[in-house]
């Protein structure tokens, strides 16, 4: 199902949300790490940065939403196949959007062709999986439930 990997074309590099790797977590009024927090929303952000969740927790090795919905982190990425380090224990939901719509055919393997999916079954989720033409996209994720946990989006 989708295009495969783009590897000769591919800009995003992988992204870790945890503080001690993360290079390209974005927000106006910096990032508190450990510490829970509203986060304002940027409002340009450099091609594959992403910021925290409107309500979140930024530890060590992971971000935790502590609120669900709001505004959402989203980011712009240019890949094929995009998926998630979401290590959950407990079922949480979750939904994305490409340029602000459902991904339909373009969803990954873990997702609706509405864009929702729920975290149990993790740690990996294949969430985006281009079936035409690899070009820049905007990538929404929203968390619907408080408490989830996200370490890292891969690209391919």
């Amino acid at each position: 199902m989708g295009a495969e990997a783009d590897w000769d074309n591919l800009r995003t590099a992988e992204t870790y949300l945890g503080y001690g790797r993360s290079e390209r977590l974005v927000s106006p009024g910096g990032i508190a790490f450990d510490q829970r927090r509203a986060y304002e929303l940027a409002e340009h952000l450099p091609f594959g940065h992403w910021p925290p969740p409107a309500s979140g927790r930024p530890g060590l090795r992971m971000l935790c939403s502590t609120r669900p919905a709001g505004p959402s982190p989203t980011g712009s990425t240019r890949a094929t196949r995009i998926s998630g380090c979401l290590p959950e224990r407990r079922s949480r939901s979750f939904r994305v959007h490409l340029d602000g719509e459902a991904p339909g055919p373009s969803r990954g393997v873990d997702l609706a062709e509405d864009g929702n999916g729920s975290l149990q079954d993790g740690p990996m989720y294949q969430l985006v999986c281009q079936h035409d033409a690899v070009c820049e996209r905007t990538v929404e994720i929203t968390f619907l439930e408080p408490a989830a946990e996200a370490y890292a989006f891969t690209f391919g």
